[in-house]
């Protein structure tokens, strides 16, 4: 009997996982989202990223929180003016004071709702998900995850998308290990 692999045991299935098309609207990609949740099974955790693709199967890339939540900064907080403040050695912090301290941001919820009807996904810069094989060992998915920082990729099974494997899984299952459930761990270590 061959042992399952790590990336096999942990991947969700890409029918799982929240995708839009690459037409629709971050509405769309937040819907999906909000959709895909409620499907979770109880020993997963919360998908934090949406599937963007062009056609059944072709991915071209990725949502996650933080993709969505930068598509949703107003204009006046582009990219040139914060590049131009920190070119000129201006800290985060002091960054994110000054936009505030210039009231360029004062909408509510409700207006960043509204804005998310009108951003349309192929307008904007997606991140290509990184891939790994079903059968990839343990020390390379590991890998992968430190030197990507992504928090999850495109798992592949001769060369086909067949599901997702994410980072908050894998670290959920070594903390399993490290708890002694797959045999390891530090022992009791009560001191005694």
């Amino acid at each position: 009997m061959s042992k399952l692999s790590i990336v096999r045991k942990l991947l969700l299935p890409i029918d799982e996982y929240a995708r839009v098309s690459e037409a629709g609207t971050l509405q769309d990609a937040l819907r999906a989202l909000a959709d895909a949740q409620r499907y979770v099974r109880p020993t997963k955790q919360p998908h934090r990223a949406v599937l963007v693709e062009r056609s059944t199967g072709v991915f071209v890339g990725l949502l996650g929180y933080k993709e969505i939540l930068a598509a949703l900064r107003p204009e006046q907080l582009s990219f040139e003016l914060d590049e131009t403040m920190r070119q000129a050695g201006v800290s985060d912090a002091m960054v994110s004071t000054s936009l505030a301290s210039l009231q360029f941001f004062q909408e509510d919820l409700p207006s960043l709702g509204d804005r998310a009807c009108a951003i349309e996904i192929q307008d904007l810069l997606l991140a290509r998900p990184m891939t790994i094989d079903a059968d990839a060992p343990l020390h390379l998915l590991l890998d992968a995850f430190v030197r990507a920082g992504a928090p999850s990729m495109l798992v592949t099974d001769n060369g086909d998308i067949v599901g997702v494997i994410r980072m908050s899984d894998l670290l959920d299952e070594v903390m399993r290990a490290s708890l002694g459930e797959h045999g390891g761990g530090c022992g009791d270590s009560d001191g005694g």
